[in-house]
């Protein structure tokens, strides 16, 4: 037997044994492809298999782990699976709740009983937007570094689920703005930290189909949060001398700080984080590791000038935040029914809460088959 040196320190062990053929999902022909071997770890997801037909897309939505991997690395990705996305889905999860809160309060007493007027209910968004801003690049550059990436988002979350349950205590429109400005700026890593962490553990091939989990736990998060304040309402108001409105940031409290705990103990980081997180083992580590090497992460660098002209010159960069401040928008505009519904006076607390619901049914669906369709 030969091998062949390829680029970045891969080989590729030919064998003169005819390959091994398999049936595809499809029930066609299958060849599997050699492994390639990355730093002594033999890396089977590396070798590509043929593409597959667009027409059969529907075949592969729930394929998540590939004929062609090893048995090693379909037992890290099942770990992975089993482990990292549920645990961000859930912190993803709760941010979405403990965010949207502030709406249905609002529609369910909170404007009446503080007496709120004018744009101070579209305060609330901008001093949560503030904090959001603040955090967002220092969130991020602390967990690009393996030393703190296993611990930002995990006290990020436990803080603000304190803050959550100070918020049953709001008395007046400046305190709901420094409270909103605090939850924006401890609920920044939630997202773009969550997105982060699985594109460092999953390949650039593997992560489209998670990333579709992952997202639609915030519109799962938001349509809970609905139901919670209806549910509040109906059975809690006037509990313990509280409104209804009041009950649900208690509620999002319990339901936030026991995942906010259990990060500290699940929450992996990155790939080079060390300590390892006691669920993987060294192999898993190692795997993992070269695994990511060969889909082309790098080891994190200092932001200087050549690293800033090779983002600020993509043009990828640009559609990419274009897109999103559109995407924005329309979920801005979403979240905005809720008080539109309560305006036409045709509708009671409960189902001015469960109305807007519908939306987020629909965008979860969405977001489960869409993102599937990458094979």
């Amino acid at each position: 037997m030969t091998s062949h040196q390829m680029n970045d320190g891969l080989e590729i062990h030919p064998s003169n044994e005819q390959p091994e053929t398999r049936r595809d999902i499809a029930g066609n022909p299958e060849e599997i492809p050699e492994p390639v071997v990355k730093n002594g770890v033999v890396v089977s997801s590396a070798a590509k298999p043929e593409a597959k037909s667009i027409w059969l897309a529907w075949l592969y939505i729930f394929n998540w782990y590939p004929g062609h991997y090893s048995k090693e690395e379909k037992r890290l990705l099942r770990k992975l699976d089993r482990t990292i996305l549920p645990l961000i889905c859930s912190m993803y999860f709760i941010k979405w709740l403990d965010q949207s809160n502030i709406n249905n309060a609002y529609n369910s007493g909170m404007k009446e009983e503080l007496n709120l007027k004018g744009i101070e209910y579209n305060l609330f968004s901008t001093f949560y937007n503030i904090g959001y801003l603040v955090m967002e690049i220092p969130c991020m550059l602390l967990i690009s570094r393996p030393k703190y990436a296993r611990w930002v988002l995990p006290i990020c979350e436990t803080l603000w689920s304190i803050i959550t349950f100070i918020q049953c205590r709001n008395n007046s429109a400046p305190m709901i703005y420094g409270m909103r400005f605090l939850m924006g700026l401890f609920e920044t890593p939630a997202a773009t930290g969550s997105l982060y962490v699985l594109s460092s553990w999953y390949r650039s091939d593997e992560v489209f189909k998670r990333a579709g989990v992952w997202y639609v736990s915030s519109n799962i998060g938001a349509m809970f949060g609905g139901y919670m304040q209806a549910a509040a309402h109906a059975g809690l108001d006037g509990k313990g001398g509280m409104a209804g409105w009041r009950w649900v940031f208690i509620i999002d409290g319990i339901i936030s700080l026991p995942i906010a705990i259990a990060g500290f103990f699940l929450y992996p980081g990155v790939p080079t984080s060390n300590p390892r997180v006691w669920w993987l083992s060294e192999e898993d580590q190692k795997l993992a590791q070269a695994r990511m090497q060969d889909d082309g992460m790098r080891k994190s660098k200092k932001i200087g000038k050549q690293m800033l002209k090779r983002v600020f010159r993509k043009w990828h960069f640009y559609i990419a935040v274009c897109t999103y401040v559109c995407f924005q928008l329309t979920t801005w505009v979403a979240g905005q029914m809720i008080v539109w519904v309560k305006s036409t006076g045709q509708y009671s607390v409960e189902m001015i809460n469960i109305l807007p619901t519908g939306v987020q049914a629909l965008a979860i669906v969405v977001g489960i088959v869409v993102p599937s369709f990458v094979m």
